[in-house]
């Protein structure tokens, strides 16, 4: 069936509201899984920074999720510890630290996360920072292949640059004075870091 010109025009206009929904969705279940890895990373390392846990209370906890609920995955003890090496990495660093200070002065309160009556923790949600902003794959590489909160804030704050991401941290090279001599097809490919 043909369609005229001013058809396929207000066709491609429904198309590119359809994909648009479909990037905000998909921005949007990233903002809160990787608030969810941050809230689960804090609360084990309290936990185990507190002595109230130990290790292998992580290891139980992995299999209870995996035996109580086999359709939650990701959460077995090497995903766990991630999720608190992400928290423990990022939660002192300088650049996190300060706009957390900025979101909590203009909420001026934090939400409980309540675990028992006996342990309550704050958890802090991650939402507005540029962490929220960064696929948990990119954090992974980030995190396992920097060494300084300089590097990691770099890499943070051009995550639009994924191939600059990829071949530096896969070559373990940090070279912030490479930013300025990408070439324009180089930050249009989409890169996916392994």
């Amino acid at each position: 069936m043909l369609v005229n010109d001013d058809k396929q025009r207000q066709f491609h206009e429904i198309v590119h509201l359809i994909k648009n929904v479909q990037n905000n969705v998909f921005v949007s279940i990233n903002v809160e899984m990787i608030n969810l890895y941050w809230n689960v990373g804090q609360y084990i390392s309290v936990q185990l920074s507190n002595a109230t846990w130990g290790d292998k209370t992580v290891d139980q906890l992995a299999d209870f999720i995996q035996r109580k609920y086999p359709e939650i995955k990701g959460f077995n003890r090497r995903g766990l510890y991630r999720m608190k090496q992400f928290f423990e990495t990022y939660s002192s660093a300088k650049f996190v630290s300060l706009a957390m200070a900025q979101i909590q002065g203009a909420n001026n309160q934090n939400d409980e996360f309540v675990s028992s009556p006996m342990t309550q923790i704050k958890a802090d949600d991650i939402w507005k920072t540029i962490l929220a902003k960064i696929s948990w794959t990119h954090h992974l590489t980030i995190i396992s292949r920097t060494k300084t909160d300089e590097e990691r804030e770099f890499y943070l704050n051009h995550r639009g640059l994924q191939c600059l991401v990829a071949f530096e941290l896969k070559a373990e090279k940090f070279k912030p004075e490479h930013l300025g001599q990408l070439k324009p097809n180089c930050l249009t490919k989409t890169t996916k870091i392994t």
